[in-house]
Order: C-alpha cells, then structure tokens, then sequence
C-alpha cells in the first residue's frame, strides 16, 4: 500500500467477505503494526460486506510497517487476517 501526503485519496485499503450466513456477525479490526486504527467505513457490494479505511495523515515512521485489518465471525468463531505493506511516499 503506498501512503502519500498529498492525495488522501491515494490513502485507502479495503477488503471485502462473502458470508453466506449474513453479515450481521462480521467485525473487522484495522491496526497498523499492532496498534488498533478505529475509524473504517463499512463497504457493501453485491453478495459481499467489507470495510475500508483511508489513513488522512500517514506518519513518515510508518514506512514499510504492516497495515492489516483482522475479519472475526462472533458466531462462527472464523477469523481471517489480510496484510499490506505501507509504502510512504514523499510530497513534491
């Protein structure tokens, strides 16, 4: 994922789930190396439920550090992880 300071719109992950047992029991958990991001929109397209997040203001330190988001059914007890690679890309 490459981050730049400049366009916000270039800032945005998402990831989207098929579940065939409705979407009610979905929760997803954005962090970067760790630490818990709490601000995702949640995204809906056809047979599918997401969420995605756009990072405003990417810390430089951030550099190569992993952006994941963790996807955990409550009734189920399913989980899956997704991973990315931030890339900080400097203004002109």
């Amino acid at each position: 994922m490459n981050l730049s300071s400049d366009d916000v719109s270039e800032n945005t992950a998402f990831v989207l789930v098929w579940e065939p047992d409705g979407f009610d029991n979905l929760n997803f958990y954005w962090n970067i190396e760790g630490e818990l991001l709490g601000f995702s929109e949640p995204l809906f397209q056809e047979n599918a439920f997401g969420s995605k997040i756009t990072i405003q203001n990417p810390d430089p330190t951030w550099n190569n550090d992993e952006l994941s988001v963790f996807i955990f059914n409550d009734e189920s007890g399913l989980s899956t992880e997704r991973k990315w690679t931030i890339n900080i890309i400097e203004g002109n």
